[in-house]
């Protein structure tokens, strides 16, 4: 997912606020679940959020994009979040047993490696929030607004165009390796299924909206990661 200059400036108390966020949220999982609890949190997220975009720029930023008057407040979208996260969070909870039923034995090494791939995915987390600040976490569609009138394309964005989109899968991944639970291997490919559709939708949206400017970054910058 990609932003705008105008909030590209260097943003280090907002990166370890939400870096601070996402470590309580795992840390608390585990606390009340064991492993069982990151597989609650790794469902509760994404099974939610990998449709909803797909649906957010098929549907919804071609309408809020001739209709700007209607674009939620970012108080609106973040009630909007709690209440939708509030309900597979709960879910997740009551499906735990069904989630981690099938697991892998897998090597002590791989609990360290695991921790390592969540490492990564907090130090791309952190280098996207300090580029972004707050607007990353608390507006649906940040691209819809109507001040914003240019891509990112310096720091992390210089290396991968969907930073956020990259981090996913080794969170997954990771995950996978601390847990040993299947159900995030099928996690994992309703990922795969869904991000390049998700991907060719939004950077279509942002080739309308940012021009020739975004086909140059396209050009030179990976899409992920190795990939243009």
């Amino acid at each position: 997912m990609n932003q705008d200059r105008s909030n590209n400036g260097d943003k280090p108390v907002t990166a370890i606020f939400w870096i601070f966020f996402a470590i309580l949220a795992f840390s608390a999982f585990y606390l009340l679940y064991g492993k069982a609890g990151l597989v609650i949190l790794a469902f509760a997220f994404w099974v939610p959020l990998i449709p909803f975009r797909w649906v957010g720029f098929k549907f919804v930023a071609p309408y809020l994009q001739q209709h700007p008057d209607r674009i939620p407040t970012p108080a609106t979208t973040l009630l909007g979040y709690v209440g939708v996260f509030s309900t597979t969070i709960a879910l997740s909870i009551l499906g735990r047993q069904l989630l981690v039923s099938w697991q892998i034995g897998l090597p002590w090494l791989s609990t360290w490696l695991g921790i390592l791939l969540l490492g990564v995915t907090f130090l791309i987390w952190y280098t996207m929030a300090r580029k972004i600040g707050w607007k990353y976490r608390t507006v649906a569609m940040p691209e819809l607004e109507s001040r914003l009138n240019s891509p990112v394309t310096d720091g992390i964005y210089a290396y991968t165009r969907h930073p956020e989109y990259l981090s996913e899968p080794i969170c997954i991944i990771g995950l996978f390796l601390i847990t040993g639970a299947t159900s995030l291997l099928l996690l994992l490919g309703l990922w795969a299924l869904f991000i390049y559709p998700v991907i060719s939708l939004e950077e279509r949206y942002l080739i309308g909206r940012y021009g020739f400017e975004y086909q140059r970054y396209a050009q030179r910058t990976p899409k992920l990661l190795l990939r243009r």
